[in-house]
C-alpha cells in the first residue's frame, strides 16, 4: 500500500538525510534509532525501534539509498507524534547500544540544554541543530557537532566533547552527553514536549565554513590539553624545564586571580571561566605545587565554591557536582600537559643557547608571532580588575577589547607623574612614556576606542595630562614649557606642564608632519619614549626650548592602516617602530547586535605616586626620579639579551633575530608596570605582571606582524598595477612607432611599384618589391604590402617566375 507523505515531507526528509549522509555515509556499524511517546498513558519513556528497525551499513553501493530511506522514516515516525533520537555514531552491534561500542568517532559533539553560541561555533568550523527546545528570550537550543580528520579512542572522544560544550554553550552544557552512546534529534523530525518545536539546522552540514579538524589541533584549541591520557593512566612525565620559569613564580597569586575570575566571570561564562581556571590551576599544581606549598583539595575547594558563589536558578547539588566534574578534568588535563597550559611562548635562555639557534630562513623572527590561546585569553581578562572592566566597557560598546587595552594604558602612562621610571638595568633609567598604535582599516573603531578609555578610568591623583594632537617637534616642546621674559633679566625657560597625552587620529598626517623640511617630530619621539633630554638648537635665547630628562611624560595614540603604516614601519633603521605598541582593533569576541550585555562600570584607581609640585605661578616641580623594581625573570631576560647584542661592528646578526624586536624588553617592561601601578603597586613589578606584559606583547608583535604583511602585498599590488601602467604604456609607444614605420614604407613599395611597373611594362615580383625597401625595414614589408591591399592602392596577382614557381606580382591600382 502506498503511503501518502504529508506536506512538506520532502524537505524535511532532505535534511535529516544531510545528517544521516555526514555522520554514516563514510562508516562501517549500525545505526541506533529510539523513540519515546510523551502522550502514552503510561507516561514517557522510551520505546526502543518503535516502527523502525536499525539499519545495517555494511554495503557502499546500497548506502545512499539506505539513508535516504532511513531519513524518510525518522520523519515518518515523528509525525506519529513521538519524539524520535538517534545515535551519531555507528554502533558494533544492532541491539547493544551501550558507551564504548561505537566503530568509529569522527565527531565530537555537545547537547546544550540553552541558548548556543553560534558565533564560537563558527569560529570553531562546526555545524549544529536546533533541538526544537527555546530559552526563555527565544534562542534556540541545539546540538553541535565538529568534524575530524581521523577516529579516535573512546577516551579522547568523551574529553573532547566535555571540553567543547563549555566553549560553545557555557554552563548550558549537559555535561551527561558526552559519550558514543548518546542519543540526539535529527533535524526533519519534531520535538514532541510542551512548547516543542521543529528539529532544524542552525548551520548546515554542508556550509562551505564547516572545517575537519585534526584531533590534536581540536584538543588543544579546546583546552583539553595533548596527549589525553587514558582513565586511570599516568601522564606523561614532563621534564620540569619544559616550562618557562616565568610561569612558576606567583603560582599562589595566579590561583587567586583564576579563583576571581570564575567568580566574576560574565553570565553565559561561568563554566568556560571554571574549567580554563582547573586546566591552568592543575598545571601550576604539577610544576609548582610542591614548591610553593599549594594544596591541590584546597585549591580545587575554591574553585568549586567560587562557581557555586555565581547566581543560578538550577539546584545547589546539581550546580555543585556539575563544578567537581568540571574541576576534576580540567585540572587532569592541565596537570597532564604543564607545558602547554603554561606555556611563556618566549622561554629564557642563555646568550649562547641564542648564539646557537638556526633557522629556516635568514632574519627570520626567532618565535612565531602567534595571538594567544582561548585558554590564555580567558585567564587573561580575568586575572585582574582592571582588565575585567576594559573587557565589560569592550563588550558593552562594540570595541576590540586589545585595541581599548592599548589606549587605557596610555592613558595610564599619561597619569603616572614622570618620576615613576623603570630601574637602569641596562644603562640608565628608562621612562614609561608609551606609543600606542590601534590598528584597522578605516573606520575600524580606534576614536572609539580612545573615547571610551576615558570611561574606563575613573582616577585619582594622576598627572592631568593635557589632551591634545601633535604637530612640530617644537610644537611638541611647547606643549610642556615656555620662555619667560622679565624686564631686566635673562629669558629662561620655564616648565608649565608634565604630562601630555597626543592624540593622532591617522598616523598618515603624522608622516606628513615628519616630511616637512627641517622637520624635529621623529628625532624628538624617539629620545621622548626613552624619557632623554628634548631641547632646540637655537642661537636666539628666546627661541630655545627644553625639556629635562625624566622631568616630562608623554604618551601618544595613534590611528594605524596598513597602507599608512610605512611613517612608522620605514624608519626600522631607526628603531621608531619598535617603540610601538601594536594593538587590533578588531575582536572576534565582540557580542552581536541582538546579544544583551551586562552595564559597565568604571576602574576606580589611585595613582601610586608622588605627584607633581604645581607652584601658583603655574610652574610644575617633577621630584626625583623613583625607579621601579623589576622581578628576576625580566631582569635575566634583559641582561641576556644585551650580551647576544654584543657583537662587532659589521658582524651579522644573530640568528633568529629581527630588526624589528628591537626595544622589545623595554616595551614589554613599560607595560609590566603599568600593570602594576594599575594594580595599586608602585614599588615594584611582580612576576605576575612580566608574564601577563608578556601576553600582550604577543599580541603586540602578531598584530605588526599582520600590518607588514598586508602592506607588503598592497605595495606587491601597487607593483604590479604600475608595471602594468608601464606596459601598456611601452606597448602604446611600441605600436606608435610601428605605425609610423610601417606607412614609411607603405609611402617608399607605392612609389617604387608605380616605377617599376613603368620600366618593367609590367608587375613587379615580390623579390623585387622587397628591395625597394631599406634593409632595416624589410620586417615591415608584409605588413605594408597587406595594408596597400586592403586599402585597394596596390593589386596583387598570382603569376609563375621565370623558374616556373608560384610568384605574386604587384602593381598600382588604376587612377594611383
Amino acid at each position: 500500500m502506498t503511503q501518502t507523505l504529508p506536506a512538506g515531507i520532502d524537505q524535511r526528509t532532505a535534511a535529516a538525510a544531510l545528517w544521516l549522509h555526514e555522520l554514516f555515509a563514510e562508516t562501517d556499524g549500525y545505526v541506533h534509532v529510539a523513540t519515546s511517546d510523551p502522550t502514552a498513558a503510561e507516561g514517557p519513556g522510551w520505546s526502543p525501534w518503535r516502527g523502525i528497525r536499525e539499519a545495517e551499513l555494511g554495503i557502499p553501493d546500497d548506502r545512499p539509498a539506505l539513508l535516504a530511506g532511513l531519513a524518510e522514516k525518522l520523519v515518518l515516525e515523528s509525525d506519529l507524534g513521538v519524539d524520535v533520537f538517534a545515535c551519531p555514531y555507528p554502533l558494533m552491534g544492532a541491539r547493544v547500544r551501550a558507551a564504548g561500542r561505537a566503530t568509529t568517532r569522527r565527531h565530537a559533539h555537545a547537547d546544550i540544554d540553552g541558548p548556543v553560541d553560534l558565533d564560537a561555533a563558527r569560529a570553531l568550523g562546526a555545524w549544529a541543530v536546533a533541538s526544537g527546545s527555546t530559552a526563555a528570550d527565544g534562542t534556540a537550543h541545539g546540538h553541535v557537532y565538529v568534524r575530524m580528520t581521523e577516529s579516535v579512542p573512546e577516551h579522547v572522544h568523551t574529553a573532547l566533547c566535555r571540553a567543547l560544550g563549555p566553549m560553545v554553550g557555557g554552563e548550558h552544557h549537559d555535561r551527561s552527553k558526552v559519550n558514543d552512546n548518546d542519543v540526539l534529534r535529527p533535524p526533519g523530525t519534531v520535538n514532541q514536549k510542551p512548547g516543542g518545536g521543529p528539529v532544524s539546522w542552525l548551520i548546515r552540514a554542508d556550509d562551505p565554513a564547516v572545517r575537519t579538524w585534526n584531533p590534536e589541533a581540536l584538543a588543544r584549541l579546546l583546552g583539553a590539553g595533548w596527549p589525553i591520557p587514558e582513565p586511570g593512566g599516568e601522564p606523561e612525565a614532563r621534564p620540569a624545564a619544559a616550562v618557562a620559569p616565568s610561569a612558576l613564580g606567583g603560582a599562589a597569586r595566579r590561583v587567586d586571580g583564576l579563583v576571581r575570575g570564575v567568580r566574576e566571570a560574565e553570565h553565559g561564562d561561568g563554566n568556560n571561566a571554571l574549567n580554563h581556571a582547573a586546566y591552568v590551576c592543575g598545571a601550576l599544581y604539577a610544576t609548582a605545587g610542591e614548591a610553593e606549598g599549594l594544596d591541590a583539595a584546597e585549591v580545587r575547594e575554591h574553585l568549586v565554591r567560587a562557581y557555586q558563589e555565581r547566581p543560578s536558578r538550577e539546584p545547589a547539588s546539581k550546580r555543585e557536582r556539575e563544578a567537581r566534574a568540571t574541576v576534576r578534568s580540567g585540572w587532569d588535563s592541565g596537570a597532564a600537559d604543564p607545558r602547554r597550559a603554561l606555556a611563556d611562548r618566549r622561554p629564557q635562555q642563555s646568550a649562547e643557547e641564542r648564539l646557537t639557534m638556526t633557522t629556516t630562513e635568514p632574519g627570520a623572527a626567532e618565535y612565531p608571532e602567534e595571538p594567544p590561546t582561548e585558554c590564555e585569553s580567558a585567564e587573561f581578562w580575568a586575572s585582574r580588575e582592571v582588565l575585567r572592566a576594559v573587557r565589560s566597557y569592550s563588550r558593552a560598546r562594540r570595541i576590540g577589547r586589545w585595541a581599548l587595552l592599548g589606549a587605557v594604558l596610555a592613558r595610564a602612562a599619561a597619569e603616572v607623574p614622570p618620576s615613576v621610571v623603570l630601574p637602569p638595568t641596562r644603562g640608565t633609567a628608562a621612562s614609561l612614556n608609551l606609543y600606542v598604535g590601534l590598528c584597522s582599516e578605516s573606520g575600524g573603531g580606534k576614536s572609539a576606542a580612545m573615547g571610551t578609555a576615558a570611561e574606563v578610568l575613573d582616577v585619582r591623583g594622576g598627572a592631568g595630562p593635557l589632551e591634545t594632537s601633535l604637530g612640530s617637534g617644537e610644537g611638541l616642546l611647547a606643549a610642556y614649557v615656555h620662555v619667560q621674559k622679565e624686564k631686566g633679566q635673562a629669558p629662561r625657560v620655564v616648565q608649565h606642564r608634565a604630562s601630555v597625552l597626543f592624540d593622532v587620529d591617522e598616523v598618515g598626517s603624522l608622516g606628513a608632519l615628519a616630511a616637512r623640511t627641517n622637520s624635529t617630530l621623529l628625532p624628538f619621539l624617539k629620545s621622548a619614549w626613552s624619557g632623554r633630554l628634548l631641547a632646540t638648537q637655537n642661537a636666539d635665547a628666546e627661541r630655545l626650548r627644553r625639556v629635562e630628562a625624566h622631568a616630562y611624560r608623554l604618551a601618544v595614540v595613534a590611528g594605524v592602516q596598513p597602507k599608512h603604516a610605512g611613517t612608522i614601519l620605514d624608519d626600522d633603521g631607526g628603531g621608531f617602530p619598535q617603540r610601538w605598541l601594536w594593538m587590533p582593533t578588531y575582536d572576534a569576541e565582540m557580542p552581536s547586535r541582538a546579544e544583551e550585555v551586562s552595564r559597565p562600570s568604571p576602574y576606580r584607581w589611585q595613582v601610586p605616586g608622588v605627584p607633581v609640585e604645581v607652584a601658583d605661578d603655574g610652574t610644575v616641580t617633577v621630584q626625583r626620579s623613583r625607579p621601579m623594581e623589576l622581578p628576576a625573570e625580566a631582569v635575566a631576560a634583559i641582561l641576556d639579551a644585551a650580551e647576544v647584542a654584543n657583537r662587532p661592528i659589521g658582524a651579522p646578526a644573530v640568528a633568529g633575530t629581527s630588526v624589528l624586536d628591537g626595544h622589545a624588553l623595554l616595551s614589554r617592561a613599560k607595560v609590566a608596570a603599568l600593570l602594576a601601578l594599575l594594580d595599586g603597586r608602585g614599588q615594584e613589578i611582580a612576576a605576575d605582571d612580566w608574564r601577563l606584559a608578556g601576553l600582550i606583547m604577543r599580541v603586540s608583535d602578531h598584530t605588526r606582524a599582520s600590518v607588514v604583511s598586508v602592506r607588503g602585498a598592497e605595495a606587491s599590488r601597487d607593483a604590479d598595477r604600475r608595471a602594468i601602467r608601464q606596459g601598456r604604456s611601452s606597448f602604446i609607444a611600441r605600436e606608435a612607432e610601428e605605425d609610423t614605420r610601417a606607412a614609411r614604407v607603405m609611402s617608399r613599395l607605392l612609389d617604387g611599384i608605380r616605377d617599376k611597373g613603368r620600366e618593367r611594362g609590367g608587375p613587379v615580383p615580390l623579390g623585387e618589391v622587397r628591395k625597394l625597401a631599406n634593409s632595416r625595414d624589410r620586417d615591415v614589408v608584409p605588413e605594408a604590402l597587406e595594408r596597400l591591399t586592403a586599402t585597394g592602392q596596390v593589386i596583387a596577382e598570382e603569376g609563375t617566375g621565370g623558374n616556373g614557381r608560384p610568384v605574386t606580382f604587384y602593381s598600382p591600382a588604376v587612377g594611383r
